[in-house]
């Protein structure tokens, strides 16, 4: 089990979390759970490098194109 509130891994025993103190009870969530929060978090961040990373290399191409760079 990992705490919610910053994601440090808790043993079954631990009824707060040593790291940033929050009640077990309160801010615990399953290991998939939370493995599926993380994942959901970094395939969003990956579709906007993607999309920013298209666009600048568009621009890019289209300024070397233009003899401007």
């Amino acid at each position: 089990m990992f705490c919610n509130k910053c994601g440090k891994k808790l043993n079954k025993s631990d009824m707060f979390c040593s790291k940033c103190g929050s009640k077990r009870k309160i801010y615990i969530i399953k290991e998939k759970e939370f493995i599926n929060q993380q994942y959901n978090k970094l395939s969003f961040f990956l579709v906007l490098i993607t999309l920013f990373g298209a666009l600048s290399l568009t621009i890019a191409i289209s300024l070397i194109s233009k003899n401007i760079i």
